[in-house]
């Protein structure tokens, strides 16, 4: 064979090995300890249903709609197993998190126990139920088949070129400069919103529900918030020449960054995501090997222990209230209050595009360009959910609309499949830029905000789209800025191999 016949044979060996790749996560062996939790939160979640005192009609009159949430279960649960199976985080992890947590197993308990979020409640569930367990179904179907298009139909990755690699060390000016913007971030957040909201999460919303414009209180809060994340995720990944002035400047960044972002005053998805966010840091940077499900096993326990304490100071707006507060530790009751109203909302939103008919983007044009004020834009639509709770005079209408709710407020049934293509392909992509070959600098933009952006991303497809774009880009911004300042002030010197 010629050397002219041999080279298209040795490009298109080349190119299938830098797919299979790329398909390595979801080709990949199952390891035991994979396994292992995936059995234990397999028993945790399936084996609770049956310890509930279930409605009597649920096998006979809404047998449909009993199969189909089984349904849901078995499709979500397999989706997880697969996603989860090599990476220790990813968008893609995060997706079928949602879907089996807040599209499977809280609606599900809802509807077998037949007490819906009462906050969202207006008598659309059973209705709705089956129609919602379709567009479910529907949903995960294009969603499997478009993500794995995406990896399949991905560019290969190129060959490691000759161009020399630098690391950035940071220098005495680094650390001044981050250490004093997030001294800043802190003086600027209590100067505008007062010390309450470093304090009580019920200060922050009042400020927000008085505040003239919403979405100028979601800049200034979320991009004071998010400095000293991106400044304290910063310093984790990187070095300097002296171990006590890095880790004396990290410590500061990091006290800093759990005073402004501590549980009691924050929503808890945004500091769920930020503790998440760490973890995926230290667990890439270390580079330990890690199911994915440990996302989800936490999310569990925190649900189980940690999430109706914070439940009960969500409304708390002066110290003085802090000691009447009270919680249950009754795990199926949580499933039933705000928190989980996203399906309600879902059934609600169905409801009124049938009533109203879809935006056709309006919509979602209105939560995009959140940060445009209503002073420029005087009849810019209000979120989704308080909307759709507005109209069917909700007791809270500061309600949170998932994006399946979102698809049909927007684009009615053609919404699913809308949605589930965008967000497949947003999510391949950002999942190989970070865990492809070529992703090597953890120091830039994507590698210091995508681990945060995976717990981010549960919460964002949970609800509300407004509150989730603005808290993702304000992160972005913040991370944006902080490297830009780390480079500006750090030495550039050879990457050592």
């Amino acid at each position: 064979m010629t050397s002219s016949a041999r080279t298209p044979m040795l490009r298109s060996s080349r190119a299938t090995s830098s797919r299979t790749s790329l398909l390595k996560v979801r080709r990949a062996p199952a390891t035991f300890q994979h396994n292992l939790f995936f059995i234990i939160l397999a028993v945790v979640l399936w084996g609770s249903l049956f310890s509930l005192d279930i409605r009597g009609d649920a096998f006979s009159v809404y047998l449909p709609t009993t199969i189909s949430f089984v349904l849901v279960g078995i499709v979500s649960f397999l989706g997880l197993y697969d996603a989860a199976r090599e990476r220790a985080f990813s968008l893609n992890t995060s997706h079928w998190t949602y879907v089996v947590f807040f599209l499977f197993y809280a609606p599900f308990i809802q509807f077998l126990v037949q007490e819906s979020s009462y906050q969202s409640d207006v008598g659309l569930f059973d209705k709705y139920a089956l129609w919602v367990n379709c567009a479910t179904l529907i949903w995960c179907g294009l969603y499997s088949l478009f993500y794995g298009s995406s990896v399949l139909n991905a560019e290969p990755t190129p060959p490691p070129t000759n161009k020399p690699r630098y690391e950035y060390i940071c220098s005495n000016w680094t650390y001044l400069f981050t250490v004093a913007l997030c001294i800043m971030a802190l003086g600027l957040l209590v100067m505008l919103l007062g010390l309450e909201v470093l304090l009580l999460r019920g200060a922050g919303s009042q400020i927000s529900g008085d505040a003239a414009d919403k979405s100028t209180f979601l800049i200034v809060n979320s991009m004071c918030r998010g400095i000293p994340v991106a400044a304290t995720g910063l310093l984790m990944l990187t070095r300097g020449k002296s171990k006590w002035v890095h880790w004396s400047a990290f410590t500061i960044c990091a006290l800093i960054t759990f005073t402004m972002n501590n549980p009691i005053a924050i929503a808890r998805f945004w500091f769920g995501s930020i503790l998440i966010g760490f973890c995926c840091l230290y667990f890439h940077m270390r580079k330990i090997r890690m199911t994915g499900l440990w996302i989800s096993l936490a999310l569990t326990l925190a649900g189980l222990t940690i999430f109706p304490l914070l439940s009960a100071t969500r409304n708390v707006t002066s110290a003085d209230q802090l000691s009447n507060i009270q919680f249950t530790n009754d795990w199926s009751t949580n499933l039933t209050d705000a928190d989980f109203d996203g399906y309600s909302m879902v059934a609600a939103s169905m409801e009124w595009a049938t009533r109203e008919g879809a935006s056709n983007g309006y919509q979602l044009m209105g939560n995009t360009l959140f940060w445009v004020p209503r002073m420029f834009w005087y009849d810019k639509p209000l979120g989704s959910g308080q909307m759709v709770a507005e109209y069917f005079d909700m007791v809270n209408t500061n309600m949170a609309e998932p994006m399946t709710a979102e698809a049909f407020v927007n684009f009615g049934w053609l919404g699913i499949p809308i949605f589930a293509f965008g967000f497949a392909r947003l999510f391949s992509y950002f999942d190989r830029r970070y865990w492809g070959k070529g992703q090597k600098n953890l120091t830039s933009v994507l590698g210091v905000t995508y681990p945060f952006l995976t717990a981010l991303t549960i919460y964002f497809l949970r609800g509300d789209y407004l509150s989730g774009l603005s808290s993702s880009l304000s992160l972005l911004g913040s991370s944006i800025f902080i490297i830009w300042i780390f480079q500006w002030t750090s030495r550039k010197i050879p990457a050592t191999p």
